[in-house]
C-alpha cells in the first residue's frame, strides 16, 4: 500500500496512476532490472497465456498449453492476486480488462521485461496447440464400436458405453481447446516461425481427418466442457 500511495503521489493523472499500480504489482514477480531469464520467461508465458487464450482454462489445462508445470504457474499467480483472480474452479481470470491493455501497450508498459508481446504469445500457444494435437489425435480416438449414424453425439456415446470420465480421458480439455482455437492463435502468430510452420505442416499432412473426427463427435461437448 505504501508503494502504491507513493506512486500515486508522483503523478495524479488517472491513467498513469493505474499504470503505476500495475507496474508495482508486477514487480512482485519480476523485480526491476531482473537478470533471471527463467523468472521473466515464466512470467511472460503464464500471464501472456492468460490474457491471450480465447476461453478461460483451469490451471491444469493451461499447464499443458504453455508447457509449464502447475506449481510454477501458482508461483506466478500467488503474487498477482490483485490483478488475476483464481476462482474456486481453479480458473485464472483477469480482474479488469484494463490490465491486458496495459501489458500490451509499449507506451504504457515501458519495461520490456514486464510487457507482453501478443504476437510472440500467440505463436507460442499456436505451436503448443499443434504439439498437443499431434500427441493426442488419432483414428477413432474414442474407440467407438462402429459408425454412429443418425444419432446425436450423446446417443452415440451412450450406445458405445463411453462415460463422461472416459470421454475426458480421451479428449482432455487442452485437446478440446487446441482443436477449436488453434486457428484463432495462428491468425495473430508469426507465420515465419519455423516450429510453428513445421507443426502446421505435420497437422495438415497427418491429422486433418482425426481433427474432423474430434470436432464432428464432440463439438457440443467441447463448447460446454470448457469454462
Amino acid at each position: 500500500m505504501q508503494k502504491l500511495l507513493g506512486a500515486s503521489a508522483q503523478d495524479h493523472t488517472l491513467l498513469k496512476d493505474l499504470d503505476h499500480f500495475y507496474t508495482n504489482i508486477l514487480r512482485n514477480v519480476v523485480p526491476e532490472k531482473c537478470d533471471h531469464d527463467d523468472v521473466v520467461s515464466r512470467y511472460q508465458s503464464v500471464v501472456g497465456a492468460i490474457i491471450s487464450v480465447q476461453r478461460s482454462l483451469p490451471i491444469s489445462a493451461l499447464s499443458y498449453l504453455i508447457d509449464i508445470n502447475v506449481e510454477e504457474i501458482h508461483a506466478v499467480l500467488d503474487r498477482l492476486q490483485p490483478v488475476i483472480v483464481l476462482g474456486g474452479d481453479n480458473v485464472p481470470r483477469v480482474y479488469h480488462e484494463s490490465f491486458p491493455d496495459y501489458l500490451t501497450d509499449q507506451a504504457r508498459c515501458k519495461d520490456p521485461l514486464l510487457r507482453i508481446d501478443p504476437r510472440m504469445r500467440h505463436t507460442q500457444i499456436a505451436t503448443r496447440c499443434f504439439e498437443i494435437m499431434d500427441q493426442h489425435l488419432k483414428y477413432n480416438i474414442l474407440r467407438l464400436g462402429g459408425p454412429v449414424r443418425f444419432m446425436s453425439n450423446e446417443d452415440g456415446l451412450k450406445e458405445d458405453g463411453v462415460t463422461d470420465e472416459q470421454f475426458q480421458e480421451k479428449i482432455p480439455q487442452q485437446l478440446c481447446y487446441a482443436c477449436v482455437y488453434w486457428v484463432n492463435h495462428l491468425e495473430i502468430a508469426n507465420i515465419e516461425d519455423l516450429d510453428l510452420m513445421n507443426g502446421l505442416e505435420k497437422f495438415v499432412d497427418e491429422h486433418m481427418l482425426h481433427w474432423f473426427e474430434v470436432l464432428s463427435r464432440t463439438w457440443l461437448t467441447v463448447l460446454f466442457v470448457l469454462p
